[in-house]
């Protein structure tokens, strides 16, 4: 039922062959534009939707794709960027924290 219509629009006949090994199904092209204009009922919508799917599947695949760019690019340079100074942060108070301990004796025995 969708076969059909599907090998209508991409131009296509499917023959078998009779070869050493067996029966094998062979696909070749050739134009089908006037059984592709009389098609009707199902088969026709089917022929559609594959004809809009074809249509629509570059530029959809091409905004996901930018979508996906755009995400990657916020996760790394913004947030990415924003957690490394938040670390860089907390080190430097970390460093500020630390006291040697030797300097804080001598400090006491001077006075």
């Amino acid at each position: 039922m969708f076969r059909e219509p599907k090998n209508i629009f991409e131009s296509q006949y499917q023959l078998f062959t009779l070869t050493g090994r067996g029966i094998k199904q062979t696909t070749i092209y050739a134009p089908r534009t006037s059984e592709l204009e009389q098609l009707t009922g199902l088969p026709y919508i089917v022929t559609l939707a594959l004809e809009t799917r074809d249509a629509i599947a570059p530029r959809l695949r091409s905004a996901i794709s930018f979508a996906g760019n755009s995400v990657v690019y916020v996760l790394t340079e913004v947030i990415g960027r924003g957690i490394g100074l938040i670390g860089r942060g907390v080190i430097k108070g970390l460093g500020n924290v630390w006291v040697d301990p030797g300097k804080y004796k001598r400090d006491r025995q001077q006075r």
